[in-house]
Parts: structure tokens; sequence; C-alpha cells
């Protein structure tokens, strides 16, 4: 293979991976819409959260398109995004977490028969600010690593020219740390879940067909994006791990013979992880009905949500649904959420 044809085939796949971010990007911010501008979709704050995170994780990887060639991009802007590209899968994983966490609290609440207690505040708290809090203390630790060690001339374009990065481990080993610890607490979670609901089939059963289906579809959106989270973080983990100059692996070229040079789809593989996460968030159809403006849905759609009533207490709000078969009171759910 020539340097012209070799060249040509990294610029398509820069490319590639271009458009899987700018995908990412367009359809994050498609699922977030909705909820934030139309009164028929309601999201609790972890779940915003969650779409944050998923959103800086796309971001994040965009901040070089157009500069992934070429002349070495600005110094800030690869700091930036070497920072960015560092902390956020730490970020999405403990997001997905906290979350599930929150998931896993109605679930036991609704086989208690107590579906809408809530949480404490500091509870909800800790859940929202959890990932952001560990997403700040890495890049804190990525600064430590620059400047106390003296690592800023590390800091460089990767071989491929996706992204900026350190040609140092730590970053990539803490992060693993904290993903691996979340992937540990969330995988048992969710076995256990499923576990709980089987126990408390008969409550379950005892509800309207479509809470049913809403329980079981979101349960199996959760753990499917949990499999695919964990392909992305091996995958980029592997793909921000530095190697030899002359190591022929699929996940870095040789730097030594261009000729040789094989660029990996383990760059490309992640990509699509994200806009899986919003295909799976994003689809829920109160989201689909709030984009379908224009008809009027006939009824409040199925959501978890957390309402703050008037009091400044709070209430876990499963469906209208919901309520009807728990306590027999066809009460609609506007009327629920002005305290009625």
């Amino acid at each position: 293979m020539d340097e012209e044809s070799t060249s040509s085939q990294h610029h398509i796949l820069i490319i590639v991976f271009d458009v899987f971010v700018l995908l990412g990007l367009i359809m994050f911010v498609c699922t977030l819409l909705p909820a934030i501008l139309s009164k028929t979709v309601q999201r609790s704050v972890a779940w915003y959260s969650l779409m944050l995170a998923w959103l800086t994780f796309s971001l994040s990887y965009g901040l070089l398109v157009g500069r992934q060639e070429g002349e070495e991009p600005p110094r800030t802007l690869c700091l930036v995004q070497a920072l960015l590209i560092y902390g956020v899968p730490a970020l999405v994983a403990t997001g997905m977490l906290c979350y599930y966490i929150e998931f896993f609290l109605i679930i036991i609440n609704l086989g208690s028969g107590q579906p809408r207690r809530s949480n404490p505040p500091s509870v909800r708290f800790l859940l929202v600010a959890m990932p952001w809090i560990v997403f700040v203390a890495i890049i804190i630790e990525v600064l430590l690593l620059i400047y106390v060690r003296d690592r800023l001339s590390a800091l460089e374009r990767s071989v491929t020219g996706f992204y900026c990065h350190l040609g140092d481990n730590l970053p990539n080993q803490i992060s693993a740390g904290v993903v691996g610890f979340c992937m540990l607490v969330l995988i048992p979670l969710e076995g256990y879940t499923g576990y709980l609901i089987f126990r408390n089939r008969s409550v379950f059963q005892s509800l309207d067909k479509k809470d049913r289906h809403f329980f079981f579809t979101i349960y199996i959106r959760l753990i499917l994006c949990t499999f695919a989270a964990i392909l992305a973080f091996t995958l980029s983990l592997i793909a921000l791990t530095p190697r030899s100059p002359n190591a022929k692996t699929l996940v870095y070229p040789t730097r030594t013979n261009p000729k040789l040079t094989r660029i990996s789809h383990s760059f490309t593989l992640p990509r699509p992880v994200p806009i899986f996460i919003a295909l799976a968030f994003g689809t829920q159809e109160d989201i689909l009905h709030a984009w379908l403006f224009w008809r009027q849905s006939p009824q409040p759609t199925n959501s978890i949500v957390v309402n703050q009533n008037g009091t400044g207490n709070a209430t876990v709000i499963l469906t209208t649904v919901i309520r009807t078969s728990i306590d027999g009171t066809a009460t609609a759910l506007s009327s629920f959420n002005n305290g009625h």
C-alpha cells in the first residue's frame, strides 16, 4: 500500500469518525430539547444529568474536527480536549450508575407498595452531583500530572489525528479504575433488580399493561446501554493507551513505516455507542410525541419523573395509570402535578 493510498484511507476514517461524533451530538440535543421545552415530557434531574454527561462525551471528541490533519492544533485546544477525554469515561459511567440507582429505588418502592415515596434530598443531590464531582476530580488530576510532573511536552495529537492525548498511562489507569468500579456495582445491581421484579411479579402484574411494558422496556434499555457502554469504555481505554513507536498493533499505526500503517477500527467502534445510547433514551414514547407537536397526545405518556410540589416535598411520579392501578384513584397527571 503506497503512501497516497494510506493517506486516503486515513482521511476516510477521519470523516467516518467525525460523522459519528456530530451525529451523536445532534441526537443528544434532540433528546434533551423535548424534555426541556415540552410540558408533556417530564424527567428526573438524574436523567438530565446523564444526558448532559453523554452530550459532553460526544462534544469532547468533536473539539478537533477540522484540525485532525495537517498542522498541529493550538496547544490550548489540545489541552482542553485531553482533559475532557480522560474525564468523560468516568463521567458517563458514574452517571449511568447514579441513574440506575434512582430506577432501582423506584422499583424497591413499587415492590413495597409505596410508589410515590421519594428519596431524601441528600440522596437526590448525590445522585446528580457525584458524576460531575468525579469528572472534575479527574480533570484536576490530569492538570496536576501535566504541570507538576512537567508533562506538557507529552501532550500531542494522536497518531491517527482523531484527538489529543498524553503519552502517559496514569490518567487511563484512574479513569479505568472509576469505570471498572461503576461497572462492578452496576452489573450485579441490574441482576438484583431483575430478581426483585420477578419476586414482586404479582405487584407488577396488577399494574396496567402499559406500565408493565414501560418498566420492562426501561429495564431492558438500561441493560443494553450498560453493555454498549462497557464496549465503548474498553475500546476507548485501549485506544488511549500509549504504545511503543514500533508496535504493529491494531490500535496505533506504526511510526517507522507509513506503508505498514494499519489504522484500527477500534477508534471508530466506540463512536456509534453514544448514538446507541441516544436512541435508547430518545425514542421513548413521550419524547417522540413531543416532536410531533402538531398532533395532540390523547393522554400523558409513561415516564419516571420527580415532581417538586409547593410544600417543598419531592414526590415520585411513575405514571397516571400506575397511580390509578395502585390506589384506585383515577386522577389526571396534570391534577397530581398541581398538588391535588
